[in-house]
């Protein structure tokens, strides 16, 4: 198996359609408990995680924050990002950095 596993791998390795486990996983679909079982152990041994960034395109929600400062060495930004971070991590939304610097 290659070190990505897609959820096309689940429902090949589960004998169900694409659909039906991203309907599992959302919590959608009205499925047997076997088929569930089934689905949820592929799940669990190929040790699968959603691909955060093709749920953002499926479902138009990226869930992203931005944060705009005029210098990274700001006290604002140096206070408030961190809190920031924190939160959303807790919230199960990942961080992503990335600074882009604009010139005039």
């Amino acid at each position: 198996m290659s070190a990505t596993v897609t959820l096309m791998h689940v429902a090949q390795e589960a004998g169900v359609s694409p659909s039906t486990v991203s309907r599992i996983l959302n919590g959608t679909a009205n499925v047997t408990p076997d088929k569930r079982e089934r689905v949820e152990a592929v799940i669990h041994r190929l040790n699968f995680t959603p691909n955060v960034q093709a749920q953002a395109l499926a479902n138009g929600r990226s869930f992203s924050v931005g944060v705009l400062t005029q210098k990274l060495s700001s006290a604002f930004y140096g206070e408030t990002l961190p809190g920031v971070v924190r939160v959303k991590v807790e919230d199960n939304v990942l961080p992503a950095r990335g600074i882009i610097k604009f010139t005039r």
